[in-house]
């Protein structure tokens, strides 16, 4: 009977870590070695982790550079002939899960990966769907993957390609995952079973890392197929954003003003004065922020009136910056950079400067 690892990386993941090793250590299949690899936890981790050391084979707690990091220790640590990672806020669907797996690779040896579905689900809003399909190295080069969570490797298959490269913070599991196919399709199945639930909102999908994860997987892509992939629009970019905002309104009636609250800050400015800057101080109402004012570096735009409030150029700030506690940057365009450069020039004394992409990051 072969050895199965899985090993499952941790930092500060009291929220979810039990139903994640609940459903590892109550697998029917009966060669499991469970290694966790804990990057110093600071909250309640590691006691649950304790809780369970009768289950667990190998708990390693010490800082790391990263998941992908805990993940190569957790590699070198192990000693099973199959490696499958399972995330600290995510579990196996159900207890047959990993006999149903290693069933498929004791009936077929010359098999390097074996890949199934997963659930993603967001327990914010409810939403639930199924994901999974059979992959072709042409959906590689899409900077498509088969989902990590649904994916069983050989140990020496990962030994041969050195495991997750550090270089990449993110989407590391595709660079790894890409070499493989690229040398390995032959020896890569698709197992058309449910394997795992995958919570939205972990460090691939959290919206504050769409763009690194986008850049990576741009960078890999080009790497291994000498192709660029298109960069999405300042639209497309956006939308995940827009879809966060809503969804911290409806679901949790949270503006994402609410962490500036947090901060002190009661009164801004607002630079930008399109249709943008009148959903963010809309937001900023609710949360009782008074805008004060509104920049822009348009001539046109400049000593009129929007919503009662007064638009003025941003040298406005030379001598009425302390009016104000902070200045929120209100406009869908991808120059957040250049206002801040001329905000330092225009202010005599440091004042905070958040776009609203970052208030939602912040939440």
């Amino acid at each position: 009977m072969q050895k199965i690892s899985i090993i499952t990386a941790c930092y500060n993941s009291e929220k979810y870590i039990e139903q994640t090793i609940q459903s590892a250590i109550d697998q029917t299949y009966k060669n499991i070695e469970y290694i966790i690899v804990d990057g110093g936890s600071t909250d309640s981790t590691l006691p649950i982790l304790e809780k369970y050391r009768d289950n667990i084979q190998k708990i390693i707690s010490e800082p790391d550079q990263g998941v992908y990091d805990a993940f190569n220790k957790g590699i070198q640590a192990s000693t099973g002939d199959i490696i499958y990672f399972l995330n600290s806020d995510d579990y196996l669907v159900d207890n047959k899960v990993i006999e149903d797996v290693m069933t498929l690779f004791e009936a077929n040896q010359g098999f390097d990966m074996i890949y199934g579905n997963i659930v993603m689900k967001n327990e914010e809003t409810g939403f639930e769907t199924n994901f999974g399909k059979k992959y072709e190295l042409v959906d590689l080069m899409s900077g498509k993957m088969p989902p990590h969570p649904g994916s069983f490797l050989r140990s020496k298959t990962i030994k041969k390609y050195d495991g997750f490269n550090l270089e990449y913070k993110i989407a590391s599991d595709f660079d790894l995952i890409t070499r493989i196919f690229k040398n390995e399709v032959e020896k890569i199945s698709y197992f058309d079973r449910m394997v795992a639930c995958f919570r939205l909102g972990g460090l691939s999908s959290s919206i504050k890392n769409k763009d690194k994860t986008a850049k990576e997987t741009r960078d890999i892509v080009k790497k291994y197929f000498g192709t660029e992939l298109p960069t999405k629009s300042i639209m497309e970019q956006n939308m995940s954003y827009y879809k966060a905002w809503l969804e911290s309104l409806l679901f949790s009636n949270m503006p994402i003003s609410n962490v500036l609250v947090e901060l002190g800050i009661r009164k801004v400015a607002l630079f930008g004065t399109m249709e943008m800057a009148l959903y963010v101080k809309e937001d900023f109402k609710r949360s009782g922020i008074q805008t004060l004012v509104f920049l822009d570096n348009n001539p046109t735009r400049q000593g009129v009136s929007m919503n009662g409030i007064t638009i003025h150029s941003p040298n406005w700030l030379k001598e009425n910056s302390t009016q104000v506690d902070a200045i929120i940057l209100s406009f869908e365009g991808n120059y957040e950079k250049e206002i801040k450069d001329q905000i330092d020039q225009l202010v005599s004394c440091p004042i905070p400067v958040y776009s609203w992409k970052e208030l939602i990051e912040m939440k």
